[in-house]
């Protein structure tokens, strides 16, 4: 699932016009969800916009989270909070 994930962020690249990326970290989980898998990167397009992009999946979804915005968002915390407040449905 995670590679299915990766792949589709890989994806996401080409849609964006991503020029830079930090690289994918891997091993993210919610206590929601605890069979789904989180991976997050930073990415940079040719404009310079920046994002905080963080993906979520398991069997049945995949999600994906992201800010963005000329400068990095003043506030991690708040972002961190965002990219992990993603639900899956209990169906």
């Amino acid at each position: 699932m995670e590679d299915l994930l990766i792949g589709y962020m890989a994806y996401l690249h080409e849609q964006f016009g991503i020029t830079e990326a930090v690289g994918v970290g891997k091993g993210h989980t919610l206590e929601s969800a605890p069979g789904a898998r989180g991976v997050i990167d930073y990415w940079k397009d040719a404009d310079g916009v920046q994002y905080a992009v963080k993906g979520w999946v398991n069997q049945q979804a995949l999600g994906i989270l992201m800010v963005y915005g000329l400068t990095e968002y003043p506030h991690f915390n708040l972002q961190q909070l965002y990219l992990d407040g993603f639900r899956f449905n209990d169906n």
